[in-house]
């Protein structure tokens, strides 16, 4: 009976063993596959003739604290964090002063940038700065052009509200309004219908580059997690998303565990459509 007993206690000491190293393989996967591993600042050039510290580059690249950024024919768009989109129009030059996780920086020397901001991956504010103004979000999208050849600035809001300081003047600017510096004199006023439209035209850009950074996100899910769907189909079902036509929460609310890099292609489809229907609406 001793003997028996014995028996069984090996046999539970090495189940229990195989059951820990279950455990650790299932976290290990978990980790490599679901918690999403973020590249702090890559660039995504949209066409030629873009450099980083002077040198010409293509293609998409990791980008590091200090860099500088400069398009003369071209466009391109930085991506921070996995979270922040900073879509830079030809002749355009920005640094990044301080990629901190939970708030990054940069400076705008010149040309104009449209910027868009979404709450993933553990970023809780954003900064933009000129030579004398400071643009503070924690998550909209505005853009920041550089007016004249004096070198005055504008800013304009696409979506919620931004803190925003020029020349030691404090502002909030909502949804659709302005902050203009002209000749010295300062004033926030609503959008004007070419403001607008330039508000409109940056919005489709954003939502095309909402995509790219989706795919970045994709590419890193096993296939097992596809469902045996083909990458055509998983493009199709985005699509069909995009467009409003899938409830996103819904389909979340039908996988069993919390899978954070799921959630976040969740969120990033969820402002897609939200963008997809402004632009729609306005299409009446």
């Amino acid at each position: 009976m001793a003997c028996q007993e014995v028996e069984i206690m090996k046999i539970a000491k090495i189940l229990t063993f195989i059951l820990i190293i279950i455990i650790i393989a299932s976290s290990v996967v978990y980790f490599k596959f679901f918690r999403s591993n973020v590249v702090d600042a890559q660039l995504h050039i949209e066409s030629p003739e873009v450099k980083v510290n002077n040198i010409p580059v293509s293609g998409n690249i990791k980008l590091k604290e200090n860099d500088i950024i400069e398009t003369t024919n071209g466009l391109a768009t930085i991506i921070l964090h996995e979270s922040i989109l900073i879509a830079l129009d030809k002749n355009t030059k920005v640094s990044l002063s301080d990629l901190k996780n939970k708030h990054p920086k940069v400076f705008q020397e010149s040309g104009s940038t449209w910027n868009k901001f979404i709450r993933i991956s553990g970023v809780e504010d954003y900064t933009l700065t000129t030579s004398n103004t400071v643009a503070s979000i924690r998550g909209t999208a505005f853009g920041l052009i550089e007016g004249n050849i004096l070198g005055d600035w504008k800013c304009l809001v696409g979506e919620n509200e931004i803190d925003y300081n020029i020349d030691s003047q404090d502002f909030i600017i909502e949804k659709n309004y302005v902050v203009d510096k002209v000749l010295e004199k300062i004033e926030k006023r609503p959008a004007t219908p070419e403001e607008l439209e330039y508000i409109n035209g940056r919005n489709k850009r954003i939502v095309s580059e909402l995509k790219y950074l989706r795919q970045l996100k994709i590419d890193k899910l096993p296939n097992k997690v596809k469902y045996g769907l083909t990458d055509q189909e998983i493009q199709q079902k985005l699509e069909e998303a995009d467009q409003g036509n899938i409830n996103v929460d819904e389909v979340m609310s039908k996988f069993p565990v919390n899978l954070p890099l799921l959630n976040e292609i969740a969120e990033i489809t969820k402002e897609i459509q939200s963008l997809n229907q402004e632009l729609n609406d306005k299409e009446y």
